[in-house]
Parts: structure tokens; C-alpha cells; sequence
């Protein structure tokens, strides 16, 4: 473990993983999508891939309030260490709001939201548990507006 640790603080190993990350989503751009993010297991719901239980969630639960949840058919470019592509989870059209069902949230996520310039609500645990209990709103929603 402790030549593993000492591994990753090399500079040059770093970059040569970089490197042959790179080569990897060049020769295989099919398996490196917006699509396909590794983390969660992808779910089928309505012809429409969904990315792990909190998404299936959210989106029956918008289902219900008659709220037509879609996947949004565009991406917004913010910047973080470059220019980046941003898609996020849901459009609501009704509402004219974008949803972002979100675990765990890092530095680049905020990032991401900060230079959002359209309406965005951050759906993490403790919605996905009021929603799991019928105890979530559309007002609830609306309350989870990112600022």
C-alpha cells in the first residue's frame, strides 16, 4: 500500500497515466460518453437511460406530478481546468428549470453550477429520501434552486 501511495505522488507516473487516459477515450470515444459514467448502473426507464436508483427515483416521482421530465438536448460549456461540456440530468419543461441528481459533490460540480445561466435544482439524499417517503413537492423542488 505504502509503494502505491508513494506511486501516485510521482509527477511523471501521474501524467503517464494521464496520457494513456487520454489515448483510451481517443480510441474508444463510444465507451467515454455523457452516457456512460462508470460510477452507477445504468437504468432503462421509458427508452430513457438513467444513471442509477436516485435517477429512476426522481424521475417517476416527477412523472407522477405530471411534470414530463426529459433529458435535455443540449449541453452547456463552462470551464474548469479548460473548456468543459455540461449536461445535466433533467429538463423540466413546465417549470423551465434543469434537475442535477447528485450523490456526492466536488469542486467541479460547483463549478459547473456556478457558471449555469439557466434555472438548476440540485436533488441530493435528503430529497431522494423525501421523495422515497412521499414527502417531496414541486414547491420542495423549486426550494432547491442552486444560487
Amino acid at each position: 500500500i505504502e509503494q502505491n501511495k508513494r506511486q501516485w505522488n510521482d509527477p511523471a507516473i501521474v501524467e503517464k497515466h494521464k496520457a494513456s487516459m487520454r489515448r483510451a477515450v481517443q480510441d474508444n470515444p463510444e465507451s467515454y460518453s455523457s452516457s456512460n459514467r462508470g460510477r452507477t448502473k445504468q437504468i432503462i426507464v421509458d427508452g430513457i437511460k438513467l444513471q442509477g436508483q436516485w435517477e429512476v427515483d426522481f424521475y417517476y416521482w416527477a412523472k407522477e406530478q405530471h411534470l414530463t421530465p426529459k433529458r435535455p438536448d443540449t449541453a452547456f460549456k463552462y470551464v474548469w481546468n479548460g473548456e468543459r461540456w455540461y449536461h445535466p440530468d433533467f429538463y423540466i419543461p413546465s417549470l423551465d428549470i434543469f434537475v442535477e441528481v447528485k450523490g456526492y459533490e466536488t469542486d467541479r460540480d460547483r463549478a459547473k453550477w456556478s457558471q449555469f445561466t439557466k434555472k438548476l435544482c440540485i436533488v441530493k439524499e435528503t430529497a431522494i429520501n423525501e421523495i422515497r417517503k412521499n414527502d417531496f413537492t414541486v414547491d420542495r423542488l423549486i426550494g432547491l434552486m442552486y444560487n
